[in-house]
């Protein structure tokens, strides 16, 4: 007669390999490399010159904001260990902002600051972002008027793994003086894959 015996509980991997190979894709430390703009070159640093690089143009000008060392503008995106992790985003972005009503303050000005979301990797591999949030350090949000200075934010990844934070914003041409609309995409590039298969 065979003894009675406890069966062992079968292991049951927190994700799928697709999930894994995507969390192992995206996450590290990244790098903004240059932002696509829509609205055509602006000048906004006041030197008469518009560049086709806004990226450029945000560096060399004076923006309201965080601080940036170097023309070097980073984010990190930390590892999800299980369907049910989220992780949370928190990415720079550089803005325009215009408020005639304001003209005495900040008639209109671009600044860096935070673009919020949070991220999980489902089953089959996908990645579900949604914005949360963004932050305007530089100035009180009665000073914003009536419209968000950053509209239809989303959060990507490309086929090359590049992370992709978009936004519509309005610049101030420093040229004409008048405000020029499109939509601003940056491209984060990752530099450092440290934050790897730390599962």
């Amino acid at each position: 007669m065979a003894a009675a015996g406890c069966e062992k509980e079968k292991y049951v991997k927190p994700m799928s390999d697709a999930a894994y190979e995507t969390v192992d894709r995206i996450c590290g430390d990244y790098r903004l490399m240059y932002i696509d703009w829509t609205g055509g070159p602006v000048d906004l640093d006041g030197d008469g010159v518009a560049q086709e690089s806004l990226l450029e143009e945000c560096f060399a000008g004076k923006h309201l904001g965080r601080s940036v060392y170097d023309n070097t503008v980073t984010c990190t995106v930390k590892p999800v260990l299980s369907y049910k992790t989220t992780s949370y985003l928190q990415v720079p972005f550089f803005y325009g902002f215009n408020n005639p009503d304001a003209e005495y303050l900040f008639p209109c000005y671009y600044s860096l600051d935070t673009v919020f979301g949070e991220m999980q990797v489902l089953e089959d591999g996908s990645i579900d972002v949604q914005i949360s949030d963004y932050h305007t350090y530089s100035v009180s949000l009665d000073m914003l008027g009536d419209e968000d200075p950053i509209q239809d934010i989303a959060i990507t990844w490309d086929s090359d793994g590049d992370l992709l934070v978009a936004g519509t914003t309005t610049f101030r041409d420093e040229r004409t003086g008048k405000p020029v609309s499109g939509r601003a995409t940056h491209r984060y590039h990752c530099v450092s894959t440290k934050e790897k298969k730390k599962r």
